[in-house]
């Protein structure tokens, strides 16, 4: 642990736990509640985030922001966070900035960190005020989170960086048996077929979805070589409806596609795919990519910002120009004819993940953070490599 006392700490996540950035932010809990401090989340007590936190033992304290509003959902937690004396509120998503700041005008004693896990779409007034004077610090998951703030009008000294991370020691925990459920559900070919994965949300109403389904299923359309895909994400039938008529369009046969639905235990999937591939047209600091590498798979994704971040291209994944479905056909041949280069990437993927995306690293400077803004300091801007040890 950094420092000395334990730090009292209240995560509001507003969200259902089921995306990247909900994933993100309890692993960061779970990381901070083992170094010593007490982490506390604050979500709905229904919701799918309080049930792993209930595994995870972390914790929670009902408040659903999305129901009753900032507002009163600052009102509900402004007691206990004075009783108990939460030090630090830390926002998770965008509906729990308002209400982390509010407590601390309410005279809750708290520092109030906002967590800038997407890029910043609408920024009116209340978004310049809420981001330069009345919070203490934003954090950026990425470089280019810090790149769009500073564009939208936020202060330079308002602004850290501090990356996603992945626990590999729960990467590392998956138990062959839960590979082996998962191929046998999910991708019965033989083991000779090279598996293919993506992992994002799908909307049925979505015509150019920022995760790049149209763009895959047309590479896809143009590759000759076996392979079976694995779809996994949050969807409801029309989106499967949909998601089928595209892969007719595109001449792939249903038959090579397995739409898994999302996975409460995601991990094991991981170890199915030959190659993950992401043709993302927007990420903030994709956490499938980061879960796959981590995870040894060779990974394909989108030349973005979000995917530059992680991918260094040639050496730990390969890259493409977003919506260019041509060359990614072009990339995903080469790699699925290539077992050998898929192995080289897959292992260089992972000792990236281990060199600078590690969760002990952001456990260690979040606490950096934190203390440096209760002991009266601004942390003020610094690159992603600069605030990990």
């Amino acid at each position: 642990m950094t420092g000395s006392a334990p730090l009292r700490i209240l995560f509001l996540i507003a969200g259902t736990g089921r995306s990247g950035s909900g994933v993100s932010a309890l692993t960061l809990a779970g990381g901070l509640h083992r170094a010593g401090h007490r982490v506390v989340v604050g979500c709905p007590a229904e919701s799918f985030t309080a049930r792993l936190c209930r595994r995870s033992g972390l914790e929670t304290w009902d408040v659903d922001v999305r129901a009753c509003g900032p507002w009163a959902a600052a009102r509900r937690l402004l007691p206990r966070c004075r009783d108990e004396g939460i030090q630090v509120v830390n926002a998770q998503e965008a509906r729990d900035k308002l209400p982390a700041v509010l407590l601390k005008l309410r005279g809750a004693r708290v520092r109030a960190v906002l967590t800038r896990r997407t890029r910043p779409g609408t920024f009116g007034p209340g978004e310049f005020l809420l981001s330069n004077l009345l919070a203490d610090l934003n954090i950026a998951v990425s470089e280019g989170v810090r790149r769009a703030l500073l564009r939208k009008g936020v202060l330079p000294s308002r602004v850290r960086v501090i990356p996603n991370s992945v626990d590999l020691a729960a990467v590392d925990a998956v138990r062959p048996e839960q590979v082996a459920a998962a191929r046998a559900a999910h991708a019965p070919d033989s083991p000779a077929v090279p598996v293919l994965g993506i992992v994002g949300r799908f909307e049925a109403t979505d015509r150019e979805h920022n995760k790049g389904y149209d763009v895959l299923l047309a590479a896809l359309g143009r590759v000759r070589q076996p392979f079976r895909l694995l779809v996994l994400g949050p969807y409801k039938p029309e989106a499967l409806a949909r998601l089928g008529e595209m892969a007719d369009a595109s001449e792939v046969s249903r038959e090579r596609i397995s739409f898994c639905g999302f996975q409460e235990e995601i991990l094991p999937f991981y170890r199915l795919m030959d190659i993950f591939v992401l043709p993302s047209t927007s990420e903030a600091l994709s956490r499938s990519t980061l879960e796959a590498m981590a995870s040894g798979c060779a990974c394909l994704g989108s030349r973005i910002e979000g995917l530059r971040e992680l991918i260094t291209e040639g050496e730990d994944g390969l890259l493409f120009p977003a919506r260019d479905a041509r060359t990614l056909a072009a990339c995903l041949d080469q790699l699925l004819a290539d077992e050998a280069l898929r192995r080289r990437l897959g292992q260089a993927a992972r000792r990236t993940v281990e060199t600078r995306f590690r969760l002990e690293q952001s456990v260690a400077a979040y606490e950096t953070t934190y203390r440096e803004l209760l002991g009266g300091h601004m942390p003020g801007s610094a690159p992603s490599r600069a605030v990990l040890p």
